[in-house]
């Protein structure tokens, strides 16, 4: 009756954490993207888990009519949503690294493992190779379990492999940190996965679980704060905050680069605000390429309205001339039924205070509306 209250209280609590992450998630995103969709499905499907487990200890030894055929169906339920997990998170990762889904063939070739899981789940009534169901209606494992491990956690490996290869081989500051969250989401399931690999009614696995989605999901809630929403680029308030933490009693080095978009207000009077909202996302968008390429430890900043600011640390006014230069380049390339292009100031100089920083700020703006003008 405790081991039986401890599975409920458990699995309750991830369940009503789970839930409460699925109707919160949802209730925010109006639109839904293939990330999203796929992110819902790891919910759903993890907030199964926490279900089927307790229904699983709930009715184990239990004796009457049909409970035997329950208890099968349920375990193979458990069985098949443990795996979709991983296979559903290999893919989120996959999209949220590479801004893409995975091709068709490559799909059905990480389908396989999956496709044996099931044929083993659908046999397992006559052979008992994963799980069985004794006269008792008490559950014990099969020899199976073990491939179900491996197959379950192929998945997730791949996808902390995955995103570890990309965190130490990117240039870019800002793609690294959007993708490291991803390879600390195998810790907790694992350490969880072992735990219940030794004591199968911990329910831990379900806990790790919930944990690194309440990770991941802590990880979106803070990126929403920090980032424009259309744009992707940081807002005003982290780059104030970035410029709290350069006053110190010591010198940093600090340039910056100012973009403002030239006649924005005629594109959004002539071709409405949702086309001078794509504007912005292009803008936004040779910059971020620009500057992934060319200098990756660059921070990019949605500073209001049409500007957009730059902040780096080792770029003298030579290098600052040449990235204005090429910039302008960039933009004339662009094939839009508008024009669409830039003017951009920037300075750089060492800063120690709220004035020092102020000054160079200043520069930056009064050389960039110089060019407007």
């Amino acid at each position: 009756m405790q081991s039986l209250l401890y599975i409920f209280e458990i699995n309750i609590i991830c369940f009503i954490v789970l839930l409460f992450i699925f109707n919160y998630y949802n209730y925010k995103t109006i639109k839904h993207s293939t990330r999203e969709r796929i992110f819902n499905h790891i919910l759903l499907l993890s907030i199964g888990l926490c279900f089927f487990d307790f229904c699983l200890e709930f009715l184990n030894g239990k004796m009457f009519n049909l409970n035997h055929l329950i208890l099968e169906i349920m375990n193979s339920l458990y069985y098949f949503s443990m795996t979709m997990i991983g296979y559903k998170w290999l893919n989120y990762v996959y999209i949220c690294t590479f801004k893409k889904d995975l091709q068709t063939k490559v799909k059905r070739l990480l389908q396989i493992p999956i496709l044996i899981l099931m044929f083993l789940i659908l046999t397992n009534h006559f052979n008992h190779f994963l799980f069985v169901i004794d006269s008792n209606n008490l559950y014990h494992r099969g020899m199976g379990i073990y491939i179900h491990w491996i197959i379950s956690w192929f998945y997730i490996v791949l996808a902390t492999i995955m995103s570890l290869y990309v965190t130490i081989h990117t240039k870019s500051k800002f793609q690294r940190k959007e993708i490291l969250p991803y390879f600390y989401f195998v810790i907790a399931p694992i350490i969880g996965s072992i735990i219940q690999m030794y004591c199968p009614s911990s329910a831990s696995f379900q806990v790790g679980i919930t944990i690194s989605l309440l990770m991941i999901f802590f990880n979106y809630q803070n990126n929403m704060i920090q980032k424009d929403p259309l744009t992707g680029f940081k807002n005003r308030q982290v780059l104030e905050r970035y410029f709290d933490r350069l006053i110190t009693p010591y010198l940093s080095p600090l340039s910056i680069i100012m973009i403002d978009v030239n006649k924005f207000k005629r594109i959004n009077d002539e071709y409405g605000h949702l086309v001078g909202d794509q504007a912005l996302q292009t803008t936004a968008t040779v910059l971020k390429n620009y500057f992934i390429q060319n200098h990756p430890s660059s921070d990019l900043y949605r500073y209001g309205g049409d500007e957009f600011l730059i902040v780096h640390h080792s770029l003298d006014q030579q290098e600052l001339k040449k990235i204005k230069q090429e910039l302008t380049q960039e933009f004339q390339k662009l094939d839009m039924p508008y024009s669409l292009t830039v003017s951009i100031g920037y300075s750089c100089g060492n800063v120690y205070s709220e004035e020092t920083i102020k000054k160079v700020f200043q520069e930056a703006d009064k050389n960039m509306y110089k060019q407007k003008n």
